[in-house]
This record gives C-alpha cells, structure tokens and sequence, in this order.
C-alpha cells in the first residue's frame, strides 16, 4: 500500500503536532514545535544526493537482493525541532509512524533534531524505543542543533533489537555532520539491498548493542571510506581518512585509489594523491583529469632533476609541495629510492632534509644492498638527523623479531592482529619512541601467546593476572588472548606498551629499567618526588594506584613511569579519558614526555651503531669459525689420505733404508 507524499505529509503534520502538544500537557513551545516533516517517494536517493559524477556505482540485483528489495520502499521523517532524546522518542506514539513502524513494510529514516545540550538516552527509554521498532527495518538519526555530536540506531526485520554506532571520539567539527548524514543514508541504503550495513564477518552476539565504526560495510565488505571515494564525496573522504578506517581490502589488491579510479571519480583520486597515497596499479595517466595530470608532472618533473643532479630545481620544486611525502612516480617508486638507485648521496641529503620518506611499501634494505658500508654510515647520519627514523621501518623489525608462543589454529590472523598492535602503538608519539628504540636494539624477542590470558606459567613467581614479562636477555611475552577480543584489546595494547617500556627503559638506562642513570642523583630525588605525589594524590587512577599496593617499593620507579605508555595506548581511542589522566597527575607526564622521551630519541643513534657493531663482530666470529672448520676438514683429509697409503708407504721407506745400508 503506497501513500502519496501530499496526503501523508498534511495528515502527519496535524498528528504530530497534537502529539507535541499533549506531550507537553498542552503547553506549545517554540523550541518544541514542528519545523518540517518530509517523506520519500519510492526509490532511494543515496548516490543522485552525494554523487557528483553521473557514473553510478554497482548496486544488488533483484537475484542478489535480500527481501526488501522490490516489496518495499523508503520514507523519510525529518523532525528539525526536539526538546530532548525523550520528547524525540514521544514521536513514535504519534499514529502515523506507529502505523508505518507496525503495519507497512517501508523503510524509515527518522531524522530528529535535539536544542541545546545532546542528551544521552537511559536503558529505560532505549528499551521502550526497542519495543516500538521491533518489527520495522528503521535507521534513527538523533543529533544536536548547538553540538558536533550524534547518536544513530539502526535495526533491519530480521533482528529483534536496535544496534547504536559507537561515537568515535575524535573531534571533526562541523564535518561531523557531513559525516552523520552520509553514515544514516547508507544504513538505509544497505537495508533496502537487504544487507545490515555490517562487514559479512561480523557476528551479532545477544549481548551485542554498540557497533564499532569500523565494522560498517555494504554486502561487498566495502566500508564508509570505499563508499565515498566510488560515489565521489570529497568533504566526507576527507573527514574519513582522519578515523583510521582500513583503505584497503585485506585479502585482495584492492584498495580506496583503484575504485575512485575505476569510477572515473578523479576529484577523489587528486585528494588520495595529494595525501600521500601511490598510485593505483596498471594507471593510464592519459585517461585522468587535468588536475591529476597536472600532480603527475610535479612527481615526474622531481625524479627527472633528481636523475640529473639539479639541486636546484629539487629544492624549488619541494619548496611549493610541502605537503607530500614521497613524490611516487607512476611505478609507486619514491623520490628517495630513485636517489638512492642513482647514488646521488647529495640529493638524498636534500630531500631527508626536506622530510621525504621512503614509502611504506618499499623494502629499505633492499634498497640499501648495493652501497658500500662507508654510503651506508652516512645515509644512516642523515635519517637520524633529519627523519629520526625510516617511514614503519622499526614496526618491520618487530615483526620480524615477534614468534606466536602457542598453537594457534590460524597463524595469518595471528599476524595481522600483531601488526594492527604495532600500528596502533606507533601513532602516539607516546608509544611510538618505545617501538623505535626496542627495534633498534636487534638482540630481542617478543612472544605472543594467544591461548593464554596471563604469564604466570613462564614466572611462577609472578602473580596470577600478570598480563606481561621481560627479562633482561632480551625476551618480552605477552599474554595476548585479549587482542583477539574487540572489547578487550585496547587491554593488551597497555600491556604491551607497559613491557616494551621496560625493555626500552633498562636498555637505554641500564638501571633496572629505572627512569636515570645510576649517577643522576638529583633525577633520583625528583622522582622519589613524583612517586609521593602520585601516592598522595585523592583522584585514584586504577592503573597507578596498582603501582603502590601490588608492588614493594624498590620497583616503584621503575613501575611508576611505565604507566604513562600503558595509559597512552589503554586509552588510544578514548582521548577524554587520557587527558583526564594527563591532569590529574601532571607531575608524571610532564617527566615522561620532557625527559623520558627525549633521552630515549637522543639514545637512538647509539643503540643502532652498537647493535650493528654487535651484529660484525659476530659475523667476524663466524667467518673466523667458518675459516678454522675448513682448516680443520683439510687436516682430517690429510690423514684419512695418508691412512689409504700406509702400507704402501711402509714399504718404500724400507726400500730406501736397505738401499741406504747396502750403499754403506
């Protein structure tokens, strides 16, 4: 049964209206008052209202749709004006959605529109808004007039309660609402091809209510940030990219730059590239916009100077692009491999100099063979001076030093869930340092044992929560079940955040992982100082106050200050909670973040040059070793040979003796 949009929108008004009205025990309001209420025709309008090119991308057939398909339609109910998350809810008593929620089986994308202050529903009413949207595929959009923020509920017919998406934290500004509306538009989208909006490898558990926002997908497993770049949303894009979505789809080459290439959306293409990504595979630069190719000319025109040794051009080319970071060229070859393959040291000084990187991609070491040991030293003065560090290059090294402890029955999710470890440690500038120096040192190894949720087995001195263990020989394990666990892996990134700054701590101190030198007396005071403070303080921090009742006081310190990274990394994707933190004990970070941080960054060069030295002299030892068992099979030869030959020998000294005798 189908409504037109005239009749439906006159008799909705005039029943939400009388509803507002008796809601408020007859009281009219301004700020309560109905600003406007639309609904759709049938037929969807996701990709003709944030598509800008005419090239549409591919949507489900009638084979490949679910149920909704050609039975139903979409409307759409904007309420611009709501006192509060519970006069919102009131709404759904009006006749008119109570009908559409219960009888028809249409689509609705309600849109509500809170004043003042965004007001976070109770389980009370939740429940009752659950109960009236039971049977009805619905997406609930609720946001604030005079805030950046939101709240959105969805549910298709087939399950019987409402899913919320997790608000991120991250603070967009106004492309927050960009953003909501395009999130709320494609649940509908994905409920009328009659796929959930979640990634088919999502399992909603009975206890699952908050969905995380990386788990939106279509029914191709394409998340928010494909979506945008196939329809041409720049605004959203770009507000994306700031979230840590994926941009690329793990088990194939897929990746954001070949779809907004193969859907001709070359605006999108232009915004990848200016933000550092390389290009797609098998491009034809020919067929791409005149701003594209105009980029391309700039990457082109730099690796040509480089190749012929213009210094000058280089630099005024990289003065008006201060931006980019690699300047790939259409092979997603770096400006610093193409000078490092052209053994032109000066240039590669230039553009370290000028902060470009190798590309996360690229081998370095590879890179590195064909140069002598005297190139190398200096290459590697010119990283440490200007990049501190190479692009992931340490977070390669961890991986490459990290084993799975245990059996696990797939070791290739094993390995990402590592690597996402690494990668989520290495965006503050907190953690990061702890990975560069841990990497640096070479002589270590960190196991993850992924069947157990403690260590206590391999220190049965330790307690029986004991999450993480280093030893000084250059072991680190990590009970690491927690991080195959969504909801408890921001856990097991404090814990191994906690561990390698131990590592790191007693590596560059040399103190039992105590924050100073054994000769800095006055550090020594002032942190006995912080100690006491922190203990003093009435804000208790779980994590901190555990320092003073689990611990006996020689390790104070050395617990103490590894809380700074655990709390970093605990709270990585809650920013409030570690600022929180941050000011209820200052004291702490300010040491951690001036000092700590700073000696470990100065320490860097050191470590690396004696890890290296550490890593000839062990090779001079096996070349010598490798010298002396060769020697040593020669001589055993020698003897077997002349072991063949002793009867032989035997007789021709005799001969010569009787010879000698009958001659005397």
């Amino acid at each position: 049964m189908e409504f037109t949009r005239n009749v439906i929108t006159a008799s909705f008004k005039r029943i939400l209206k009388r509803n507002i009205k008796d809601g408020t025990s007859g009281k009219t309001n301004d700020d309560n008052q109905l600003s406007s209420v639309a609904t759709s025709q049938p037929g969807f309008d996701f990709r003709s209202k944030y598509q800008k090119s005419s090239i549409l991308p591919r949507t489900s057939t009638a084979s490949e749709s679910s149920i909704y398909l050609n039975k139903d339609f979409i409307k759409r109910y904007t309420i611009n004006s709501c006192r509060s998350f519970r006069s919102a809810l009131e709404m759904f008593s009006s006749p008119a959605i109570k009908e559409e929620l219960e009888k028809f089986r249409s689509i609705l994308l309600l849109k509500f529109r809170i004043n003042g202050n965004f007001y976070k529903p109770n389980m009370k009413e939740l429940v009752e808004l659950n109960a009236r949207c039971k049977k009805a595929a619905v997406v609930i959009l609720i946001a604030s007039k005079n805030e950046d923020d939101f709240l959105i509920y969805w549910k298709s017919r087939e399950i019987d309660r409402l899913l919320k998406l997790k608000s991120y934290k991250e603070n967009f500004g106004k492309q927050d609402k960009n953003l909501c509306e395009f999130t709320a538009e494609f649940l509908v989208e994905s409920l009328f091809q009659g796929c959930l909006g979640l990634k088919s490898t999502f399992d909603i558990q009975p206890s699952t209510t908050e969905i995380e926002f990386n788990y939106l997908a279509d029914s191709r497993d394409y998340n928010l940030l494909f979506i945008a770049a196939e329809i041409g949303n720049v605004d959203v894009l770009k507000t994306l990219l700031l979230t840590g979505l994926k941009t690329s789809m793990p088990d194939s080459d897929l990746n954001i730059q070949m779809i907004a290439y193969n859907n001709q959306q070359f605006d999108v293409l232009l915004v990848l590239l200016q933000e550092n990504f390389p290009y797609p595979e098998c491009i034809d630069i020919n067929l791409c916009s005149e701003e594209v190719q105009e980029f391309h000319k700039t990457s082109s025109e730099l690796h040509k100077m480089i190749k012929v040794n213009n210094s000058s051009k280089i630099c005024e080319i990289l003065s008006k692009n201060p931006d980019l970071r690699y300047f790939y060229n259409l092979s997603n070859e770096s400006a610093l491999a193409v000078a490092l393959a052209s053994r032109s040291l000066d240039i590669y000084k230039i553009l370290v100099s000028n902060k470009i990187f190798f590309g996360p991609h690229e081998d370095v070491d590879e890179l590195l063979k064909p140069l002598g040991q005297r190139d190398r030293r200096t290459l590697r003065e010119y990283n440490y001076k200007y990049l501190k560090t190479m692009s992931e290059r340490h977070i390669n090294i961890l991986m490459a030093n990290s084993l799975i402890g245990s059996d696990i029955t797939d070791e290739s999710v094993a390995h990402d869930v590592m690597l996402h470890a690494y990668r989520v440690l290495n965006r503050n500038p907190m953690t990061k340092i702890l990975l560069e120096v841990v990497a640096s040192t070479r002589n270590f190894q960190i196991i993850f044992e992924f069947n157990r949720d403690s260590v206590n087995v391999l220190n049965p001195t330790a307690e029986k929560n004991t999450k993480g263990l280093y030893s000084t020989s250059g072991k680190i394990f990590i009970a690491a079940k927690e991080l195959l666990d969504s909801s408890t892996e921001n856990e097991a990134f404090g814990t191994l955040a906690h561990e390698l700054c131990h590592y790191a701590l007693n590596a560059v101190y040399e103190n039992k992982a105590r924050p100073y030198l054994i000769k800095h007396k006055d550090r020594f005071l002032k942190f006995m100082d912080i100690c006491s403070i922190c203990e003093e303080n009435s804000v208790k921090e779980q994590y901190i106050d555990m320092v003073f009742t689990r611990y006996p006081t020689d390790v104070y310190h050395a617990e103490l200050i590894v809380r700074v990274p655990h709390l970093a990394a605990l709270y990585h994707s809650q920013p409030d909670k570690l600022k929180t933190a941050q000011e209820n004990f200052p004291e702490l970070f300010e040491y951690y973040e001036k000092i700590v941080m700073s000696e470990l960054e100065n320490a860097l060069p050191k470590l690396l040059e004696k890890s290296e030295l550490k890593i000839g002299r062990r090779k001079k030892r096996y070349f010598l070793r490798k010298r002396f068992y060769a020697v040593l099979v020669i001589i055993i030869g020698l003897f077997v040979l002349f072991g063949f030959f002793y009867e032989e020998a035997v007789q021709v000294i005799k001969k010569v003796y009787l010879k000698a005798t009958r001659f005397n």
